[in-house]
């Protein structure tokens, strides 16, 4: 065995170990505060020629836990058959059935979170390379990988899958199954293959590849959650990336629909991923008034789980008609007016011309999609309804003010404090908005700055949601309050006369309909950050660490970029590639393989001072500041260094 030190220079040497039934570690004596490293590799690191039977051979500085043989030792390219570690006192041993392939080179990897047995873990990772050929493959590819606006965490890989006939016909734990050589499918397929390299990320996200053999491979990030070292589709998070081509140069060129960008940087932005289609669950009517004879109301679709945020407003996703023998939908479809999400109840409400009274309906929703992509389940898409008149909606005529909607897709209610008028109001409001119904709010609601009356314009939106405008107002911590006049009465039902039971009770003016706090400008900042050409037309996302608070923009062609308004505090940054302009950070998809939006996270928390235009893209080196203990730094003493919004980031 030769003697490799991580800490120290390569010296030779041999090994005698005892082996122990029991370990544990010795009662009394000094705390230990001294990570275990590893002392001893066989074979040699960057070692060739080596046989083709898998006999490795790791000597750490001290007795190290069990559990080191469960998920903490991995080779890739993997083999045919499983490895298998072997623990005897501080000498761990990994063999395998299965054989080497002949000129491969291969890394045995050891994790991090091999610990000793007073639980500290060990001092740095391994990556050891060794080839049965005559040299070792020097492709490699750099990057990061973190949750999509989140810290990085233990447990996040990168990984490769090769692609194309060719390469993937040179890979034996895809040609050989059992004891059979099969011919792999041309594409990857991550819900039934192992990958063929997989390297961890460290507390940062960073992640290296080293000596992967030179091709055309599909690159994945996933969060490992049961410990191994497998992405599990559909369990675990995953950040769906590029296809990448590794040269022997260790030069990537990434490319996706969008286009193609080279340099070996590559980010990967891990998120849920569930391959279980969404399905429509239920379907029902809720009654708002009679239009000559007919039912007015929406219909409202209960889902297994959230679709696309805005592919779940497009009136082409759903279907409505009347139903016919057996429950099947029958004859032409029925118009749809609207589609809106009820913040209330999570369902997709649907407006339609009036139906016929009692009578039954079935709506689809055939051409709905999730986040991920995937289409509704053909065969739970639909749901049948009748068009009950005591199908009405007991919520309270009350409004849902909602804030501007987030890159996650998420349209949070909007906070009391910290309002911005410029933005104006969007609300949801549970009745029917027909063109009665707008005119009384307009009639009867009135709005105040502190105590003075405000002017607004109100909007319809859809037919559940409005918006209200205001004049320009300089916000110094004004309290705006909407209230319904005292004489306002009772709010029209669509279609029908005011009447006592059916209609929500008005408040009087002394009651607010609502209150909001508006924002100080004496105690607002702004940002200034630096920008490649590469960068122009990203998405900048600033966001609050200690409140709901997002702003977004896209950058303009231009070398700096500012951002206003901000209230002082911290705040993360990230950027991202919005592909198709929706403002939504799309996470990709594997079946078609598809690129997620590529995204950026800065790792430093930045600060907002009132009054000031601070520099959001970092100080020259030298430079300290501190930081909150929840911001993103792990040591807010840290000299920050100068950055720039660009593609790929300089990491």
């Amino acid at each position: 065995m030769t003697r490799v030190s991580l800490r120290a220079a390569t010296a030779a040497g041999g090994l005698l170990l005892a082996a122990c039934a029991h370990m544990e570690a010795p009662p009394g004596g000094p705390v230990d505060t001294k990570k275990p490293f590893i002392t001893a590799v066989q074979p040699a690191p960057d070692s060739t020629r080596v046989g083709l039977d898998l006999d490795a051979r790791i000597k750490f500085s001290e007795w190290v836990a069990q559990d080191v043989e469960r998920g903490k030792v991995y080779l890739v390219p993997p083999l045919a058959k499983r490895i298998r570690p072997r623990l005897s006192g501080n000498e761990l041993r990994v063999t395998s059935t299965g054989r080497l392939d002949t000129n491969t080179t291969y890394v045995l990897g050891v994790l991090e979170t091999v610990k000793d047995l007073n639980g500290l873990p060990l001092e740095s990772p391994l990556q050891l390379a060794f080839s049965t050929g005559p040299s070792l493959d020097s492709g490699s590819l750099a990057g990061v990988v973190a949750p999509f606006q989140g810290r990085p965490s233990l447990g996040a890989f990168a990984a490769l899958y090769p692609r194309g006939p060719e390469l993937r016909g040179r890979f034996q734990h895809l040609t050989h199954r059992n004891d059979s050589v099969v011919v792999p499918a041309p594409q990857p397929e991550p819900r039934k293959e192992k990958p063929a390299y997989i390297v961890p990320a460290d507390t940062l996200g960073h992640f290296a590849f080293t000596h992967v053999r030179p091709g055309r491979y599909a690159l994945l990030g996933f969060q490992d959650v049961n410990g191994n070292l497998t992405p599990e589709v559909g369990g675990e998070a995953l950040a769906i990336g590029p296809s990448v081509d590794i040269a022997k140069s260790g030069q990537a060129a990434a490319s996706s629909a969008a286009g193609s960008a080279s340099g070996d940087a590559q980010t990967l932005t891990l998120a849920p991923y569930d391959t279980v289609p969404l399905r429509l669950t239920a379907a029902r009517w809720v009654q708002e008034g009679m239009y000559q004879g007919k039912c007015l109301g929406t219909v409202r679709l209960k889902l297994s789980r959230p679709p696309h945020p805005l592919a779940a407003l497009r009136r082409d996703a759903y279907d409505l008609h009347r139903a016919g023998p057996a429950g099947k939908p029958a004859g032409a479809s029925l118009p749809i007016l609207d589609v809106c999400l009820n913040p209330l109840s999570g369902e997709i409400e649907i407006a339609t011309m009036p139906l016929d009274r009692d009578s039954q309906y079935v709506a689809s929703c055939a051409g709905l999609r999730d986040p991920n992509g995937n289409l509704a389940d053909t065969s739970h898409n639909r749901a049948a309804f009748k068009a009950d008149t005591a199908a009405r909606d007991t919520t309270k005529a009350e409004p849902v003010f909602l804030g501007p909607r987030k890159v996650s897709g998420e349209v949070p209610r909007l906070p009391p404090n910290g309002l911005a008028p410029g933005a104006g109001l969007t609300a949801y409001y549970p009745r029917l908005l027909t063109d009665s119904l707008q005119a009384w709010l307009r009639a009867h609601l009135q709005a105040k700055l502190d105590t003075a009356p405000l002017p607004y314009a109100l909007e319809r939106i859809s037919h559940h949601e409005f918006s209200l405008k205001f004049p320009s107002i300089a916000p110094k911590g004004q309290h705006l309050v909407l209230a319904l006049k005292s004489d306002s009465g009772t709010a029209p039902r669509a279609g029908s006369a005011p009447a006592p039971g059916t209609s929500a009770p008005a408040a009087p003016a002394a009651t607010p309909w609502a209150g909001f706090v508006l924002a100080d400008a004496a105690k607002m900042g702004s940002l200034k950050f630096k920008q490649d050409r590469s960068a122009y037309g990203s998405r900048l996302v600033v966001r609050s660490l200690t409140s709901p608070f997002e702003a977004s923009r896209v950058t303009p062609a231009a070398d700096e970029v500012t951002v206003d308004s901000l209230p002082e505090g911290f705040y993360a940054v990230d950027y991202f590639r919005d592909a198709n302009g929706d403002a939504v950070w799309e996470p990709g998809n594997l079946a078609p393989w598809t690129l997620g939006e590529p995204y950026v996270q800065w790792a430093d928390s930045v600060e907002v001072k009132a009054g000031i235009a601070g520099r959001g893209d970092g100080r020259p080196p030298g430079t300290r500041r501190a930081a909150p203990a929840d911001s993103t730094k792990a040591e807010g003493s840290i000299p920050i260094p100068e950055r720039k919004l660009a593609w790929p980031p300089a990491w």
